[in-house]
């Protein structure tokens, strides 16, 4: 058996789907065995249901969509922090669980809130 990695993605969109996809075969192909583990499944039922209805709502209005990611959330505005802390906040207990006693060798976040939840669990 190879070394085991875990790959972070969010079911928003198929960005961070694809770019985990793309991830996991080179993983594979160079003798990692590979995990995918979706943040906003790790939410958990209503915190999945509450984030997906948040992007689905921006998204029939992309003026507004672009206006939080251009202003807040790529620039990291306070308001960007605050939303990740508070998803953070759900998600490193149940990334804990997953990942179960013995972490992968290897964890690789392609989706945000997945970053911020794997530095919380090793810092």
């Amino acid at each position: 058996m190879g070394a085991r990695a875990v790959v972070l993605t969010g079911s928003l969109g198929l960005g961070h789907d694809v770019v985990s996809q793309v991830l996991t075969e080179g993983l594979v192909s160079v003798g990692y065995e590979v995990r995918t583990l979706d943040c906003m499944a790790l939410l958990g039922s209503l915190g999945g249901r509450a984030g997906d209805a948040v992007f689905r709502r921006l998204l029939a209005h992309p003026t507004l969509y672009d206006g939080l990611h251009f202003a807040h959330l790529r620039p990291g505005s306070a308001l960007a922090e605050a939303l990740d802390r508070a998803a953070t906040r759900r998600l490193v207990p149940a990334l804990a669980a997953a990942l179960g006693p013995e972490p992968p060798e290897l964890a690789v976040a392609c989706f945000a809130t997945g970053s911020s939840a794997l530095a919380r669990l090793v810092g």
